[in-house]
C-alpha cells in the first residue's frame, strides 16, 4: 500500500533513529537514518512535530523499556501529537522478535501508523501482523549474516596481524601521515609502572591512586582503566580476538580462550613474558579466598615473616602522602616490618 493512500499532506510524523553497533553499517549511522527519513517527509509533504533517538545500546541487548528515545516516543504516542513514526527499518524498533511486537501493539493501540524509510522498504507497516513477522525475520538472518560477514573479516585480518581499527589504547597514537601506530613516551613509562606494581602486588585501586590524575585519559585514574591496561595484550605488541563472551560488553573469556596474535605493526611497550606475569597474578587473585586488601603493600608479606625468636613479624606503613602542585604526588613516610 502507497504511503499516499495512508497519510495525506501535513499528517504530523515523528522520527525515531537508533546507533547501530556495526561500525561498518554506514549506511546504519544516525545521519543516513535521519536523511532517509527527512526525504519521506519531504517527498509525501509531511509535518514532523518529534525526533526520538538512542544511541550506542544495541537492542538486542537493552530492553526497549530501558531506552530513554523509545520510551519518549511512545509516552507521546499516547497524547496524538503524531500519527506516524519514520523509521529506517525494523531492526531500528528492536532486533527481539517479542519487544517488536510489542512496540508495534502499542503504537497500534495508539493509531500511529510504521513506516520504513530504507529505500526498497518504503511502505507503511503491514497491519497483517503474520506478514510483517515473515518480513521481520527476513531482516533478522541478514542482519546475522552481515554480522557473521564482519567478524570473520575482522579474524582474518587478526589472523594476518593487522590492526582491525578502533581507539587505540592509553600509551599509543596514530601517525596521521605514515599510518603507523606510536609509542605516547610518558604515557609508556605510566603502562610500565602499572604492570610493575601489579606485578608486586598492589591491587588495581591503589595503582590508581598513586599515578598521577593529570596523566589520566579521563582526568582521574580509576581501577576499571588499570584493570583494562593490564588486561590488554596490546601493550605486548599483540591482536587479540574472542576476548568478550557473545553478545557482552562486560564478561570476558578466559584468556586461555582468546585469539592472541603478534603484529608486527604494534610497538612494544612491555613483553610477553611480563603480561604473562601479570595475568597469572590476576589469575591468583580471582581465584583466591584471600581478602584483595592482603595483595596490597606492604600487607603482601602478612603472616609469612617470622623473628627467629619465633615470633611473626607484622608490618607498619607510616606513609602519608599528598597532593603538589600541578597534580604531582609526594609521599613521606616509609612503610617496614616490625615485631608487635
Amino acid at each position: 500500500m502507497p504511503i499516499s493512500d495512508v497519510l495525506k499532506p501535513q499528517t504530523p510524523v515523528a522520527i525515531y533513529n537508533r546507533y547501530s553497533s556495526h561500525k561498518q553499517e554506514s549506511g546504519m549511522s544516525i545521519e543516513m537514518q535521519m536523511q532517509a527519513a527527512q526525504k519521506i517527509i519531504t517527498e509525501y509533504e509531511l509535518r514532523l512535530t518529534n525526533t526520538y533517538q538512542d544511541e550506542k545500546k544495541p537492542g538486542y541487548k537493552t530492553h526497549f523499556t530501558r531506552r530513554k528515545g523509545m520510551m519518549e516516543l511512545l509516552k507521546d504516542a499516547r497524547t496524538g501529537v503524531f500519527k506516524a513514526v519514520i523509521t529506517l527499518c525494523s531492526d531500528r524498533v528492536s532486533r527481539d522478535v517479542v519487544q517488536f511486537i510489542s512496540i508495534i501493539e502499542i503504537l497500534d493501540q495508539c493509531g500511529i501508523q510504521l513506516i520504513y524509510s530504507m529505500p526498497g522498504m518504503t511502505q507503511p507497516f503491514e497491519q497483517d501482523i503474520v506478514s510483517e513477522m515473515i518480513s521481520y525475520a527476513n531482516a533478522m538472518h541478514e542482519s546475522e549474516r552481515t554480522s557473521a560477514r564482519v567478524r570473520e573479516a575482522m579474524k582474518n585480518k587478526v589472523d594476518k596481524g593487522e590492526w582491525v581499527g578502533g581507539s587505540l589504547p592509553f600509551g599509543y597514537q596514530l601517525n596521521i601521515k605514515t599510518g603507523a601506530i606510536e609509542i605516547l613516551p610518558l604515557a609508556a613509562e605510566i603502562v610500565k609502572d602499572v604492570y610493575q606494581k601489579y606485578i608486586r602486588g598492589f591491587s588495581f585501586q591503589s595503582i590508581a591512586n598513586s599515578v598521577a590524575p593529570g596523566h589520566s585519559p579521563t582526568g582521574r585514574w580509576t581501577r576499571w582503566q588499570i584493570e583494562g591496561i593490564i588486561k590488554n595484550p596490546f601493550y605486548a605488541g599483540y591482536l587479540t580476538w574472542n576476548k568478550r563472551l557473545d553478545r557482552s560488553n562486560s564478561a570476558w573469556r578466559n584468556p586461555a580462550d582468546w585469539m592472541m596474535v603478534e603484529s608486527k605493526y604494534i610497538p612494544k611497550i612491555i613483553d610477553k613474558k611480563t603480561w604473562d606475569i601479570a595475568q597469572g597474578v590476576l589469575l591468583r587473585k580471582k581465584t583466591s579466598r584471600i581478602s584483595s586488601k592482603h595483595y596490597s603493600s606492604p600487607n603482601i608479606l602478612k603472616g609469612l615473616l617470622y623473628c627467629s625468636c619465633g615470633q611473626m613479624l607484622l608490618p607498619k606503613d607510616n606513609r602519608s602522602k599528598s597532593i603538589l602542585k600541578g597534580g604531582t604526588e609526594k609521599v613521606y613516610g616509609k612503610s617496614y616490618i616490625q615485631m608487635p
